[in-house]
């Protein structure tokens, strides 16, 4: 079915702001992992004790799906602002309340936030992009996550030096006050076509979408590939900075640039992914990624004695993963256009399950020896691409609008 069509202007404006926007909630979401040590430090507990933190925090996900359907229901636009205002309250609530239990809860609140506003904003960019440019668009939104490192990282790291731990919550309160603004009022509401809009007026439409993802043997193939893409990508990502720091005794300026340097080869991957899912295909650059992040581990684990070594595993391991998540993000964006933001909702909740299972497994993990970090991420991302070969066997909607998109 055809994607209605807005001006060239207004989505370009449009996608400009969503990256700004999902920059800023990563932002707030991913300066836990290079910061760890001085978190823990400064809310005066173990890292053990912030691992639980991160477990709590990505079962926020399983919400997911029910929220994204309520997207559905009430318009994908007002799911992009309702997930950008939490995050603003649980960053507030930390600077007003800065306490373990206070911390504990907003990280839960801004990674539900964080979830709710990514699925609302794929399922607002599937509405407006044909499929065949899909996944270049999603791309360029993806940058938003490879920049919260590039600019976010080394600002927080300055940040946290000169006047302390809490010091970022207080930048976040204000960037995501003005992108709330900024996106109620120059966000337009999204415009659809008439076949492709599910029930909005009672609850029925809510279970109705819910039930036509549960049921589609394609979608779940391809939930189960997410799944294992970000549960490999945790696996390392969780620990990078301990790992850093305990193997080079990185400062906290040091663990900054590391993050920088992650930053912008994630840049990359996230735009050489775009362009390859659109013109060799969805399901071939997620192959792709898949095995140069498992090339990257084997890396990691025989060639990190040192510092160059190890930056130069991470930044291939980290690059190779956005390559393959914005072909998945594209490839899954498409499995059910009747009921998109509940597919995202779904497909975001499988995301989250993987970090918790990361999450739980990762310390005891690391307490062995990083190596069988980097063993497990290999083995699950052999997985990822398992799961995605049946479900690019599987007669399904993606696999059809995939050879459409490439023939045409």
């Amino acid at each position: 079915m055809p994607t209605p069509q807005i001006p060239s202007r207004t989505l370009n404006r449009s996608i400009a702001l969503l990256t700004a926007s999902r920059m800023v909630l990563n932002m707030a979401t991913r300066m836990v992992y290079p910061f760890l040590p001085m978190f823990a430090a400064g809310l005066q507990v173990d890292l053990k004790a912030l691992s639980s933190i991160l477990i709590v925090r990505s079962s926020t996900g399983f919400l997911s799906p029910f929220l994204a359907s309520l997207a559905d229901l009430w318009g994908h636009k007002r799911g992009v602002l309702v997930g950008i205002g939490a995050c603003l309250l649980a960053n507030l609530a930390v600077v007003l309340f800065p306490t373990y239990w206070v911390f504990f809860a907003a990280m839960g609140v801004i990674y539900l936030g964080m979830y709710f506003f990514m699925s609302s904003m794929q399922a607002y960019v599937g509405d407006q992009v044909p499929f065949q440019r899909r996944g270049m668009a999603l791309a360029v939104t993806e940058t938003g996550w490879a920049l919260s490192f590039v600019v976010g990282m080394p600002l927080f790291a300055f940040l946290i030096r000169r006047w302390g731990w809490l010091s970022p919550f207080w930048l976040l309160v204000v960037l995501t006050a003005t992108s709330l603004v900024f996106l109620w009022r120059w966000l337009p509401r999204e415009q659809r076509d008439a076949n492709n809009v599910p029930a909005r007026s009672n609850t029925g439409g809510f279970f109705r979408n819910l039930g036509v993802v549960l049921a589609s043997r394609p979608a779940r193939f391809a939930l189960l590939m997410s799944l294992c893409l970000v549960a490999a990508n945790e696996m390392v990502n969780l620990v990078f900075g301990v790992w850093i720091h305990d193997r080079f005794g990185l400062s906290v300026e040091g663990l900054g640039a590391t993050a920088l340097a992650i930053g912008l080869v994630e840049l990359v991957g996230e735009l050489t992914g775009g362009v390859s899912a659109d013109r060799i295909g969805k399901g071939r650059s997620v192959a792709i990624g898949a095995l140069l992040n498992i090339v990257s581990a084997a890396w990691m684990g025989f060639f990190s004695r040192s510092l160059a070594g190890a930056l130069f595993g991470l930044s291939l391991f980290y690059l190779s993963f956005e390559f393959a998540i914005v072909a998945a993000f594209s490839l899954v964006s498409e499995v059910m256009p009747e009921a998109r933001a509940t597919m995202m909702g779904a497909n975001v909740s499988m995301l989250s399950l993987g970090r918790m299972v990361s999450a739980l497994l990762v310390p005891y993990l690391y307490a062995l020896d990083f190596s069988w970090n980097l063993v497990i991420a290999a083995a699950v991302n052999v997985l990822a691409i398992v799961f995605m070969g049946l479900a690019s066997r599987t007669r399904g909607v993606p696999v059809a609008a995939e050879n459409t998109a490439e023939s045409s």
